[in-house]
């Protein structure tokens, strides 16, 4: 579990974030919902410790985020940021070991190119092996980076829990992938211990896969908990500045079908 409580974050005269305390459980899709500007990715960095926490805390099972090593942080989290690129030609698989770095010094050992060839499998990615990754479309780079971080955190050995941070992980992709990787993601929390919370910008989709959803709103909590009581009508005027319409009560029984 990660526990947040009383997080706050200020950029110059800014509050980004302002007072906010949450849990966000293992075993279930745990998703972070709001219009721009409202704090989704700021709330990600600092759950990951990309960013400081200045005010409040946040706990990986019951330690204290900063009593972490970087090392063993990466052992046991992996994000996916909104923009990550490559300069240097690299083939796909070499992307994908990328992942293991923490778990090796100069040479990758023959567990960490089996963890490289389970997830280049999970993710449907070995027509792209040999590749060179900057030939790439954007959706199959994308593609490659969700291997990439899996491959950081893979645990199919123990109950260990890990932590998957994805901030706007369906960018690039299209419809197709963007069902495959949260559908494969659902399967994954079946198959092994994890918490995972993303960031997802269309509201169809959080509404039919999310378990949990969080409601942002210029930096602080507006609602939270399942899809059917965080996207009501009050919620989604409220939230996002639209007029309610027909096409978002889908979004009350999406998750049923």
């Amino acid at each position: 579990m990660v526990t947040i409580n009383k997080l706050s974050y200020r950029f110059g005269k800014k509050d980004l974030l302002h007072d906010i305390s949450y849990r966000f459980r293992p075993g279930v899709l745990n998703l972070i919902i709001g219009p721009n500007g409202a704090g989704k990715s700021t709330l990600i960095k600092m759950i990951s410790r990309q960013l400081p926490a200045p005010t409040g805390t946040i706990l990986y099972g019951k330690q204290p985020i900063h009593c972490f090593s970087p090392n063993s942080l990466a052992k046991m989290r992996a994000v996916l940021s909104q923009q990550v690129d490559l300069v240097f030609p690299m083939q796909v698989e070499e992307v994908v070991l990328m992942g293991r770095y923490p778990y090796f010094n100069g040479k990758p050992a023959r567990e960490d190119y089996r963890v490289c060839q389970d997830v280049i499998t999970y993710f449907d990615l070995g027509k792209l092996v040999g590749r060179n990754y900057n030939t790439l479309s954007g959706g199959e780079k994308q593609r490659v980076h969700f291997a990439r971080v899996l491959a950081q955190i893979w645990n199919k050995k123990d109950t260990e829990l890990r932590y998957l941070l994805l901030d706007e992980p369906l960018t690039f992709l299209d419809i197709y992938y963007q069902f495959n990787f949260l559908q494969k993601l659902k399967e994954l929390m079946q198959q092994q211990p994890l918490v995972v919370v993303g960031v997802i910008h269309d509201l169809h989709l959080a509404a039919r896969f999310a378990e949990e959803l969080v409601l942002l709103k210029e930096g602080s909590i507006l609602a939270s908990g399942t899809v059917n009581e965080v996207l009501s009508k009050e919620n989604i005027q409220d939230g996002f500045g639209i007029e309610w319409t027909n096409v978002f009560t889908s979004f009350l029984h999406v998750s049923d079908t």
